[in-house]
Formats: C-alpha cells, sequence, structure tokens
C-alpha cells in the first residue's frame, strides 16, 4: 500500500516542462554542514523554500518543516564562535535526537506487539498501520523526552529536529489512514483487528481524518484479542 506514495516524495517537479529534481528532505536537512558558509546555508534555505510553492499539499507540509529545520540551524550556526564549536553542537544535537528516538520507537513497538493473520491483504494494512503508528508515536514521545532548555544549543538543535519530524509524519500517517479508508472502507475491529483499527482511528484523529468507528471510547487502548 504505502509503495504508492514513494516516488511522489522523492522527486519535486522544477519550473521547467516536464524536467525533476531530488527534493532536499528533512533527513538531508539534519545531516547538512551549517558551518561552513552562511551563503551557502542561505541558498540551501532558498532553495528549500522554492520547493514549497511547487510541491502539492502534503509534500508542501513537509518542505515547511524542512524550512524551519534549516532556519532554526542557521540561527544556531550564526551564534557560534568558530567552525569547531559548530560541528560539535550539531553533532551532539544529532546523537541526542537519533538516541532519544531510538529510545522511544523501541519503547512503541514493545507496547504494541504485531497482530497476526493468515489474510495477505489484512497483514499489509496492519503492517503498514503499525509501522506508521509506531513512527507517528515515536516521534511524539521524543519531542516530550527532550527538555525545553533554549541554552543548551545542542538540546535546542534536537527538538528542531523532532518538530520537524513529526511535521513528516503527519503528513504520512494521513497517508496511511487515507489508504485504509480506501482500500477497507471504515476501519472496524472486525475486519483489522481491534487494536489496528483502534491505532488508525487514533491517527485519524490526531491529524483530522475525519471517521472514527470507537466514538467516545477510541483513546482507549484495547486489549489484543
Amino acid at each position: 500500500m504505502l509503495r504508492r506514495i514513494l516516488i511522489a516524495l522523492m522527486v519535486v517537479s522544477s519550473p521547467g516542462a516536464g524536467a525533476t529534481m531530488m527534493r532536499v528532505n528533512e533527513f538531508d536537512a539534519a545531516r547538512f554542514d551549517y558551518c561552513e558558509s552562511r551563503q551557502v546555508n542561505l541558498d540551501l534555505l532558498a532553495r528549500v523554500e522554492a520547493q514549497v510553492e511547487r510541491n502539492r499539499p502534503g509534500i508542501r507540509e513537509m518542505d515547511r518543516g524542512t524550512v524551519a529545520l534549516i532556519r532554526e540551524a542557521n540561527a544556531l550556526a550564526e551564534g557560534l564562535p568558530d567552525q569547531v564549536a559548530c560541528r560539535e553542537v550539531f553533532k551532539s544535537g544529532r546523537d541526542l535526537f537519533r538516541e532519544t528516538l531510538g529510545a522511544m520507537s523501541v519503547s512503541v513497538r514493545r507496547s504494541y506487539p504485531f497482530e497476526r493473520t493468515d489474510d495477505e491483504a489484512i497483514r499489509g494494512a496492519r503492517l503498514d498501520l503499525l509501522d506508521q503508528w509506531i513512527r507517528d508515536e515515536a516521534a511524539r514521545r521524543t519531542l516530550g523526552a527532550l527538555p525545553d532548555d533554549p541554552q543548551d544549543l545542542s538540546v535546542r538543535w534536537a527538538r528542531a529536529q523532532a518538530n520537524a519530524r513529526i511535521k513528516i509524519e503527519a503528513v504520512d500517517s494521513t497517508t496511511v489512514v487515507d489508504l485504509v479508508y480506501e482500500d477497507f472502507g471504515l476501519p472496524e475491529p472486525a475486519a483489522l483487528g481491534t487494536r489496528s483499527a483502534w491505532q488508525a482511528n487514533q491517527l485519524a484523529e490526531r491529524y483530522g481524518v475525519p471517521v472514527s468507528y470507537f466514538g467516545s471510547d477510541s483513546r482507549r487502548r484495547p486489549e489484543l484479542r
């Protein structure tokens, strides 16, 4: 199911007729060396700002998250005294984000085991929902776990990456839920399984997809049948 959206996320239309170019995404922006040249940083920001205008809704929201990440990186880099200190701040922030996200991902995965089924279509939907639920929930927990300390520049960079990741997961989560509705209709427990249907509804509620099977009880995590 998710293979339908992968190519769309990799490329962006250019102003030239039919031409394409590779998108600069959140992962590229997080790895970029902001300590080399202010002009190069500004050029990167301008490129991604142009992406926002060219892309369609959804991808555009991801690009806006990348723009915010680059702006924060530029602000951090301009306030650091030299390249050595600059690179240390960015490396520490990347490491902190990755370690926290990794720990949160493991925690969420352990809390939500996969519901097995012999139905191939249902199994694919459950795997897609579970994978996206883990990514979405882990990103949110990562931001919550990082201290909100504007004086610690490494923590600021880690939080900036967490915020950008949440924007990506918001778009991905909406897409996954839309595809589940497209393929299966209302995500009822009888069809998808109790936990997978609950995950679909939770993601729908978070991002405004206007269907909820569980109604007032939808925030209660169900046990496996």
